[in-house]
């Protein structure tokens, strides 16, 4: 029985969404799920959801324990997901916009990058290093996958004080990106393949096709080369027609006109982005702010709302007689533990550090001790149907459970002969891969030795013939099943800007772990949209402020 951790399970929509994923994942066998939060009654809502979510798919065999105890929880798990926020909406969120907007410095999201990003990673990153060594301890064998924000500077805190620990950050800005982008070109995002790499919030859509079934990089084999103009048509043409049109969301105008001046698509939101560059949110430019449409302070406006929304969710997430429907959702938490338990292997996007444990880098124009986000290739032990339950389960008031017609999404990758190579122990030496015709890389009868697969052709996007995984015996993809993509040289333009954000992530990091103010100021001072905004003396008032503000959750600094 595999046991599943859920630190933060009091956020119980989102643990809701990821329990269905597992429980309706067919590939996933018996599994005890541990639910842990520091808030008693949040804690309960979220168990009744897991119980009537345990019943309505049908599996009584599922163990489920909630607990207080966060040592407790984490004892022995094979997979730890990490979902919290420290601080909360009230205090922590509501300072981190407040006391910037007295200096004039104005926020939509706050919880990446700029002094709300920084703020947040002050506060958290202490409790985050208590948990990663409550795993250590507890559950050295974990695979932790994180949820949290700010994602890169908590992995890069996690790395340099666990470098053993096994940890993947998961985002859904890849995923929901395609979606989005699939409703704009009128195209199915099942058929929208795409080859993605850069940093968290902050990575680019490199190659971008058109595909008569689904070759996203969600799907495709370690062997297959995700961007061979063979796999289909170039979009970025007809999404260039779409930018000087005009003929795309009002909600995404920040996006589209990086896409006219970068060449390249980001993965995150419009007002994501806003805040991680000097260009749109400017104080004496509201001109800006109505042209680009950008949301101020849109995630004071989302909490507030869900603080509404609560007490009639939560009235009926308890009661039974309401229906509740599970079906599957877009992250792919579920997906990787399907992998990495015996099912499909996938290739999903995720953050970890840049410089492997071989001293390889996966993008090697950026910091060797960053955070980045590439493909990454899951193993299982076969190749094939993504047998996930597509199906909607709800749960009706006269007790009719539907589980209607099952849809698994198709993601076969051909005919593959692997003989007996023993792909859960990461091991590909010997195997041979027969007659396989990737596009115009014909590999023949010839022995794919480390899974290289060498003089990939990305065109003329800045990778140049850089078209390799990394090599299977390193330690990650040896233990934890995780090979992640080398990338080579991004577009230089790109990972310039990424380098503005990197900056940040490093200062903010050093500041946490050294516990030094200074640092603070620093990171503050580097920051795109702050040094856009305010002189030098007002960042340090501004930062001295956000400290005292905090003091309860930074007592490193009193």
């Amino acid at each position: 029985m595999i046991k599943i951790c859920f630190i933060g399970a009091g956020s119980t929509i989102f643990a809701k969404n990821l329990i269905g994923d597992i429980l309706l994942h067919k590939e996933i066998g018996e599994v005890h799920l541990v639910l842990h939060d520091i808030d008693e009654e949040r804690l309960a809502t979220s168990k009744v959801v897991a119980e009537r979510i345990i019943d309505l798919v049908g599996k009584p065999t599922t163990r489920l324990t909630s607990t207080l105890d966060r040592k407790e929880a984490i004892k022995n798990a094979n997979y730890v997901i990490m979902m919290m926020q420290i601080g909360g909406y009230k205090p922590g969120t509501v300072r981190d916009f407040a006391i910037p907007k007295k200096y004039g410095l104005r926020q939509t999201i706050a919880d990446t990058l700029g002094i709300g990003g920084i703020m947040r990673a002050q506060r958290t990153i202490p409790v985050f290093l208590d948990m990663c060594r409550d795993i250590i301890e507890g559950a050295p064998d974990a695979l932790v996958i994180n949820y949290v924000n700010p994602m890169a500077m908590l992995l890069w805190a996690a790395k340099n004080v666990y470098p053993d620990l096994k940890i993947l950050g998961l985002c859904h800005s890849v995923q929901l990106t395609v979606k989005e982008l699939g409703e704009d070109l009128n195209i199915k995002p099942a058929n929208i393949g795409h080859y993605c790499a850069g940093i968290n919030h902050m990575a680019f859509y490199l190659k971008l096709f058109e595909t008569s079934s689904a070759t996203s990089s969600e799907t495709l084999s370690e062997t297959s080369s995700l961007s061979r103009s063979a796999e289909g048509v170039d979009l970025y043409p007809k999404l260039r027609d779409i930018a000087v049109r005009g003929a795309f969301p009002k909600t995404n105008k920040v996006r589209y006109d990086m896409f006219e001046k970068l060449g390249y698509f980001v993965t995150e939101s419009s007002e994501h982005f806003s805040e991680y560059v000097p260009w749109y949110i400017k104080k004496d430019r509201p001109d800006l702010i109505e042209k680009f449409n950008i949301p101020l302070d849109e995630y004071i406006t989302r909490c507030e709302q869900q603080l509404t929304d609560w007490k009639t969710l939560k009235k009926d997430f308890e009661d039974p007689s309401t229906d509740l429907i599970v079906e599957p959702s877009d992250e792919v938490a579920a997906k990787i533990i399907a992998a990495l338990t015996g099912g499909t292997a996938i290739t999903i996007n995720a953050n970890l550090p840049n410089q492997q444990p071989n001293k390889e880098l996966l993008i090697t124009n950026l910091p060797e001790n960053c955070i980045v986000e590439v493909p990454c290739y899951i193993g299982g032990t076969k190749m094939g149907k993504n047998e996930i339950n597509r199906s909607e389960v709800r749960d009706s008031k006269a007790g009719n459970n539907k589980f209607g017609d099952s849809k698994a999404r198709n993601s076969e990758i051909g005919n593959r002969n692997l003989g007996n190579s023993e792909i859960g122990n990461r091991n590909l030496g010997n195997s041979e891969i027969e007659n396989r015709n990737l596009g115009n890389n014909k590999f023949g009868d010839s022995k794919a030795r480390n899974s290289e697969i060498e003089n990939g052709n990305l065109g003329n996007n800045g990778i140049g013939n850089n078209e390799t995984w990394s090599n299977r015996d390193r330690e990650f993809g040896k233990i934890a099943g995780v090979v992640p993509r080398v990338i080579g040289d991004l577009p230089p333009h790109l990972a310039a800007l990424m380098r503005t954000n990197i900056n940040v992530q490093e200062l903010a990091v050093i500041a946490a772990l050294e516990k030094k103010k200074d640092y603070l100021y620093y990171a503050a001072m580097m920051d795109p949209h702050t040094s856009s905004e305010l002189a030098l003396d007002d960042i340090y008032r501004l930062v001295d402020e956000m400290v005292d503000s905090h003091a309860d959750y930074l007592p490193c600094y009193h």
